[in-house]
This record gives structure tokens, C-alpha cells and sequence, in this order.
């Protein structure tokens, strides 16, 4: 049946004008007069209208095709009007039922109305009264469909609000936790700034403290020199204290260097093969005749080889082991230096006397401005560390830190590199 206007205020034409629009009708009684004239009736009304007298022939009607009216006498023979009621309301669900009925089964269609039919019509008809019920029910059955349509189209609506709803929650739990996450890491970033200001004011303070003690002693030797009366002795004395603490000032600056190009990312190395053991006994003995109040040993592998490193920034990891063991033991205690390797590897061991370091240090020792607690009043930059860990790593190698354990000799700190021969090994090393 075609969708149809709401049913305005007007007359029973209006009204079957309305609910006639092709309706489908069946007429069920087992007089067939009372279907002929009924239909007909209808048929004028422009329905299109079946009629059966048997229930047979209108269960067959009703398996070809939905009707939208039916028109029904309960009193049909050999059929309790009850029981057909239910068997074609459980077959024709969708279809309004009419009871035709006589006023001497008046009650039994007062209990067709109790059991789901929606009028009943008395027999002999009366054609206008028939026209009203059948446009009326029509109506309500139109209305009933647009109703059900409604319903779902609000159902259909309520569980896209749901859905809508569960998206925009979902979406705000999401914007909400990266909301909260990118907080989080503003708090980390605004604390590793914090942290990284901390460490520059420290590091321009300890670079005007490291600058400034050389350079004072420079300044006093310079102006003693030049005063009258000095002596060839004692300017030689002076030259040589200048000498050094230039030496010292160009150590600290090389450092800076050093530090701001690992730092950078901008460090590189100019690989060439190097006789390493005899580069480490050369700083060995630069130590001994520069550091008069330490003992200095070396044991090198005699057949070690040469080794492609970068010569120069390896000599600087070396002096720098060798100036932290100066650095962190008495006077007159024993500095050992070891050169050994492999086939693939060469090591470095520099260790000392003096008091060790705490296991609980260790982990950061090699960070840049990190000093040991045992540092006190020794001066230094906190970079030594970092950039001979910088060199090796760069090569490829690595730098371990331990305790001596040793009973016979005193507790110390033993620094040890691990270098690859090549960097032919090293790549074949990463692949």
C-alpha cells in the first residue's frame, strides 16, 4: 500500500479517498452472495478486492500475496471463530481484521474485538457504515505503519547518537591522554632544560675557574720576569712554569673542542696505521718527566702491531686516563700503563693507587661535567672522561671502570680501552 497523507477533517469520501489508494481487501464468508455484494461495494470504492468462502481458499490467497484488510464471518462452517481469528492474525500479522457478524453472534464479536480484531460490521450491511469501518481501518492501519516507521527511524537515530556518542567520548578520552601525555613530556622537556641551564651556568663556571688559575700563574711569572735584577736561573724558572701552565690552558681548550664536537655531532676521525704501543709509551714518558712525584711503569706487547686509529685523538684518551690517575692518587703512588691484544682487538689499561670510586658512581663517571665525589678541591673540568669515552666510542671500542681487588697492592680505579684493530673489523663487527 502507498504511503498516504494524514487523514484531514472531512467527510467519508475524504476519508476512503484516502485509504483507497489500491488497498488490497479480502472478504471471507461462506455465503457467496455476502462476498459478491461486499465486494463490489468496495471495488466501487476503488480497493482491490478478493473474496473466498472457505478458509482453504483464503489461506491460499493469503500465501500469494499480504493483504491489507480483511474482511471475516467467524461463523464459518466447520471453524471455531476464535481459532480462525488467531490462525490468520499469525499468518496475515500486518493486516487490520473486520468481523462481519449478525446481531445473534453479537457477543462472540465482542470477543473478536478482545482477541485483536479492529471492528465488526452487522449483517444485513448497511453500505455506508461498511465504507466508514473499512476506510477507518485502513487509516489506522496507515497510521500504524507510519508509526512503526517513525519508531524505527528513531531507534535508528538514538543508536547513531549512541554510536556519535561513543565516538566523541573515545575521541575525547583519546585527545584527553595525548593532552596529558604531551604535558608530561613539556614537564620532562622543561626539566631537561632546567637541567641543561644548571649545567651551562656550571660549565661557564668552571671554565672561568679552570682559565682563571693558569692564566694567574702566567700573569705572576710573567711579571716577575720582567722586573730588573732577575736572574738567568730564575728566569728559566719562570719560563718553565710559564711553559706549563700554557701547556694546561691549551689541554682545557683542546678539551672544550673535543667535548663541543661530540657534543655536536660534528666529530670526526682520520684513521691511519699506528704503531698504539709505542704512542702510549711515549705519553708514558712525557708523564714521567713532567709529573715528577708519581711512579710511572708500562708493560707493552711487543708484537702488537699497528693499529688503524685515529692517532691523534687516541693519544688525547690516553693522556687523559693518565691525568685523571695523576689527578686521583698521592703523591709518589705507582700509575700502571698496559698495552696488549688480539687479533681483532687492542686494549688500553690505565690504573692507579689512589682511593677508587664508589660502585654507585661508576654508571655516570664518564658523563660530561659528572666528577667524582672523591674530587674535593682537585682542580679539573669533568670533560676528561667524557671525551676519551667520545674517542673510543667513535672508534667503535669501548671504556670500562673498575676497582682493583687485589690485596697485596692498595685500592685504586682501573681504566681500561678496548679498541678494534681496523675499521674494516669494526664494520664487520656491526654487520
Amino acid at each position: 500500500m502507498a504511503d498516504h497523507v494524514a487523514p484531514a477533517r472531512g467527510g467519508l469520501n475524504a476519508l476512503a479517498d484516502r485509504a483507497s489508494d489500491r488497498a488490497r481487501l479480502l472478504v471471507l464468508d461462506d455465503e457467496p452472495g455476502v462476498c459478491e455484494t461486499l465486494a463490489a461495494v468496495l471495488r466501487h470504492q476503488g480497493y482491490e478486492v478478493r473474496t473466498a468462502t472457505k478458509l482453504t481458499t483464503a489461506l491460499g490467497l493469503l500465501g500469494e500475496a499480504p493483504f491489507d484488510l480483511i474482511l471475516i464471518d467467524l461463523r464459518l462452517e466447520g471453524a471455531e471463530g476464535h481459532d480462525v481469528l488467531a490462525e490468520l492474525r499469525a499468518i496475515a500479522s500486518g493486516a487490520t481484521f473486520v468481523v462481519l457478524t449478525s446481531y445473534a453472534t453479537l457477543e462472540l464479536a465482542l470477543h473478536a474485538l478482545q482477541a485483536g480484531a479492529y471492528a465488526y460490521v452487522v449483517k444485513p450491511t448497511d453500505v455506508a457504515e461498511l465504507r466508514l469501518v473499512v476506510a477507518r481501518g485502513l487509516e489506522r492501519r496507515r497510521l500504524e505503519r507510519e508509526l512503526l516507521i517513525r519508531e524505527e527511524q528513531l531507534q535508528s537515530a538514538q543508536a547513531a547518537i549512541h554510536e556519535f556518542h561513543t565516538d566523541l567520548r573515545s575521541q575525547i578520552d583519546e585527545a584527553t591522554l595525548a593532552l596529558q601525555e604531551r604535558i608530561e613530556a613539556l614537564k620532562d622537556e622543561n626539566l631537561a632544560l632546567r637541567h641543561a641551564q644548571e649545567q651551562h651556568e656550571r660549565f661557564v663556571a668552571m671554565v672561568a675557574h679552570e682559565l682563571r688559575g693558569p692564566l694567574g700563574v702566567i700573569m705572576g711569572y710573567a711579571q716577575l720576569a720582567v722586573k730588573p735584577h732577575v736572574t738567568s736561573e730564575q728566569m728559566g724558572r719562570f719560563t718553565a712554569a710559564i711553559l706549563e701552565h700554557c701547556q694546561r690552558l691549551n689541554r682545557l681548550v683542546e678539551d672544550l673542542q673535543t667535548a663541543t664536537r661530540l657534543t655536536t655531532g660534528r666529530f670526526d676521525l682520520r684513521r691511519e696505521p699506528t704503531d698504539l704501543a709505542a704512542d702510549v709509551a711515549a705519553a708514558v714518558d712525557q708523564f714521567r718527566v713532567t709529573v715528577a712525584d708519581r711512579t710511572f711503569s708500562y708493560d707493552g706487547q711487543t708484537n702488537l702491531g699497528s693499529v688503524e686509529v685515529d692517532r691523534d685523538r687516541v693519544s688525547q684518551a690516553v693522556r687523559n686516563l693518565l691525568d685523571n690517575a695523576v689527578k686521583y692518587s698521592a703523591d709518589g703512588g705507582a700509575i700502571g700503563v698496559r698495552v696488549w691484544g688480539d687479533e681483532r682487538t687492542v686494549s688500553i689499561s690505565v690504573s692507579d693507587e689512589g682511593a677508587g670510586i664508589p660502585e654507585s658512581e661508576m654508571p655516570n663517571i664518564t658523563r660530561a661535567f659528572v666528577r667524582g665525589s672523591a674530587s674535593g678541591e682537585i682542580p679539573g673540568s669533568g670533560l676528561g672522561l667524557y671525551i676519551t669515552r667520545g674517542i673510543v666510542e667513535a672508534h667503535g671500542g669501548s671504556l670500562r671502570v673498575r676497582n682493583a681487588t687485589d690485596a697485596r697492592r692498595a685500592t685504586g680505579a682501573i681504566f681500561t680501552i678496548t679498541l678494534p684493530r681496523t675499521a674494516a673489523g669494526l664494520d664487520a663487527a656491526e654487520g
